[in-house]
């Protein structure tokens, strides 16, 4: 419940990953690009590269619709598969030596909000792999209570994980809060009528300028719960 831009009865804190506690950035084209080249090499293709912008534009949304809407012309190919497979190696390869980096302030926060007694949970669009292994790099896995991810079976949405961490973990929907940087943190949020607080220092402020609560920096998440 909101009251006085002050959010009360949490319990369950779930976090977006990309561009609220983790950044790519540094990582994210050279493993897209590296990825491409093995394939192009592979299958004698010339699957343009994409840049920069483009792929910060497709950030927050499910593994699977950013490949189809990168690649278009793969669409119902299997080997869209074995593409989205090739970059998610090099993902785990750059993860893995420290690439990306947190956003200011993420380790401070987390330890301050377990010492409050909130249990907290990853509720992001990015594959389980993905995920684990930016946890592992940064020592964040013991923060976290275990993974729920998009299996592309049950769980096709933010939504799902969201409903899947309340049934789980016996809460309601005005007992967990998600925070993130994208319109999909915001939409899953009100899929399940849970309270939101927006992350401005994401990739896409814009997209969540509507939210009643807005931070600048993690930090200050703790001022509103």
């Amino acid at each position: 419940m909101v009251t006085d831009k002050h959010i009360s009865d949490i319990k369950l804190i779930c976090f977006d990953m990309d561009g609220t506690i983790y950044t790519s950035e540094g990582i994210l084209l050279p493993s897209y690009h590296t990825g491409i080249d093995s394939f192009n090499a592979k299958y004698n293709m010339n699957l343009a590269k994409p840049s920069l912008e483009e792929l910060e534009h497709q950030i927050g949304q499910p593994v699977r619709i950013i490949f189809q809407n990168l690649f278009p012309e793969l669409t119902g190919d299997e080997r869209l598969q074995e593409l989205s497979k090739l970059v998610l190696d090099f993902f785990l390869k750059e993860i893995s030596n420290k690439g990306g980096r947190l956003f200011p302030d993420v380790y401070s926060t987390l330890e301050q909000l377990k010492g409050r007694g909130y249990s907290l949970a990853i509720a992001s669009n990015g594959r389980k792999e993905y995920l684990k292994e930016i946890l592992n790099a940064f020592n964040l896995e013991h923060f976290f209570l275990p993974l729920v991810a998009i299996d592309e079976q049950e769980i096709t949405e933010k939504a799902h994980i969201l409903q899947n961490y309340m049934s789980v973990h016996s809460v309601s929907s005005e007992e967990i809060l998600m925070i993130g940087d994208r319109s999909s943190d915001l939409e899953a949020s009100e899929k399940i009528q849970c309270p939101f607080i927006g992350c401005s220092y994401g990739f896409a402020s814009n997209e969540i300028e509507k939210a009643e609560i807005i931070v600048t920096n993690i930090k200050q998440i703790l001022d509103y719960i």
